[in-house]
């Protein structure tokens, strides 16, 4: 008899035992978004950097020459551009091949994979003159293997505009050279999207503060303009 209550006493007790499901902890993207007010300045000079991995065939300027708007600058070795250009159409394809398994972070995978093929195919495997102006330097060689981010010609010229947004230091963490920026102007009655990030530099100022410039490109600005800067990143929580 004392074994039949001994079981019967157990069952009870588990039976007000609370419940706990445990669950894998998952990868999510939150979608952060940095602004920074800023004003339109005078382009004195511009700084072309390598878009990505590839190698010059061809420098079609001399240091201190004048060049017109759309002037072939760099064209690339053309074997190894379209050997880029079909690895990142593949990189794009394997993307969308694998979205299904992946949830959000295959999402992120396709937008990179299709942001990286379009920068290439849009380059075509030339760097032209964004505006009218003289070589002031030309840091690459004929046949040199470059990486993304390294200095090719800075071109100068007292045409054109860029944009200076101030960022906080710990802001600056997340936004590079080549990243695209959303401009607003007029308190948004004049907006501009996919603008390119020239460079992220420090401000100087005892703030700590840091400056965001951003290439304008041939947009109707006016000098002195008040603008704010968006830009919108993906970041991993658990």
């Amino acid at each position: 008899i004392m074994l039949i209550f001994t079981f019967v006493s157990r069952g009870i007790y588990s039976s007000y035992l609370p419940r706990v499901e445990v669950f894998n902890p998952e990868m999510l993207y939150l979608e952060h978004m940095i602004t920074g007010d800023g004003v339109v300045e005078t382009v004195l000079q511009k700084v072309y950097f390598a878009p990505f991995n590839v190698k010059v065939g061809q420098i079609c300027v001399q240091q201190s020459q004048a060049v017109k708007k759309g002037e072939p600058l760099i064209i690339f070795d053309d074997e190894e551009y379209e050997y880029l250009l079909k690895e990142a159409e593949l990189m794009m394809k394997i993307a969308y091949s694998e979205k299904a398994d992946s949830g959000l972070s295959g999402e992120l995978n396709i937008l990179h994979a299709v942001q990286f093929y379009e920068e290439i195919k849009e380059c075509g495997g030339i760097i032209k003159a964004d505006f009218d102006g003289t070589i002031e330097n030309i840091f690459v060689v004929e046949g040199q293997s470059l990486t993304e981010g390294n200095m090719m010609i800075k071109l100068s010229s007292t045409e054109g505009h860029v944009f200076h947004a101030q960022i906080t230091n710990e802001e600056a963490k997340y936004i590079g050279i080549g990243d695209l920026v959303t401009v607003h102007f007029q308190g948004g009655r004049k907006t501009y999207t996919k603008l390119r990030v020239l460079n992220v530099y420090s401000s100087g100022n005892a703030t700590g503060d840091y400056i965001v410039e951003v290439d304008l490109e041939d947009k109707r600005v006016l000098v002195g303009e008040i603008g704010t800067m968006e830009y919108r990143y993906l970041n991993s929580e658990r």
